[in-house]
């Protein structure tokens, strides 16, 4: 994780070093939006919201909307790890499906997935089942195999949480 925050850094002051452009602004945005998820999985949610901030302000200027649903479904990650579940499932969910409706297939794939684990984290059987069967059928049809993978083993959790055993065992 400190290599990770050392090397966005990095990434950073070498692209201040740049002359300004739109390209270099559409790259910081992303290496913020990357620095945020880092954080993020730190549980430095603080520093996380910082750096959303930063890459939103960007992105929404120059309408990379891509980056700008990136942002959502970390800054709902956030939201659900800091105990605001419904909002932080019904804003991930959503920027889930608006990314996937873009056609951004990696933010919208990777976002159902990190939606369905979130809720499994939580229990919220409802809300994960909702990520994981849109995810799934996503997966699919892009033919994205990682996400899927991680997604159908999420609801292996579930049957684990719900007692049935069997069925966990079966899909792990």
């Amino acid at each position: 994780s400190e290599r990770v925050h050392v090397l966005t850094r990095q990434a950073l002051a070498e692209l201040d070093a740049l002359e300004p452009s739109e390209s270099r602004d559409r790259s910081r945005a992303s290496v913020l939006s990357a620095s945020a998820n880092g954080h993020f999985l730190a549980s430095r949610y603080e520093a996380a919201r910082a750096d959303l901030e930063a890459s939103d302000e960007l992105a929404q200027r120059l309408g990379d909307r891509e980056t700008v649903l990136e942002n959502e479904l970390t800054r709902a990650r956030i939201d659900i790890a800091e105990g605001r579940y419904e909002t932080g499932l019904q804003d991930g969910l959503r920027a889930a499906r608006d990314a996937r409706d873009a056609g951004y297939e990696s933010v919208g794939v990777t976002g159902y997935r990190n939606m369905a684990i979130m809720a499994a984290r939580i229990l919220d059987h409802q809300s994960a089942t909702l990520a994981i069967a849109d995810g799934l059928q996503y997966a699919d049809a892009i033919e994205q195999s990682h996400c899927r993978q991680m997604i159908a083993t999420t609801t292996a959790l579930l049957d684990w949480a719900a007692g049935d055993w069997e069925a966990a065992d079966d899909r792990a």
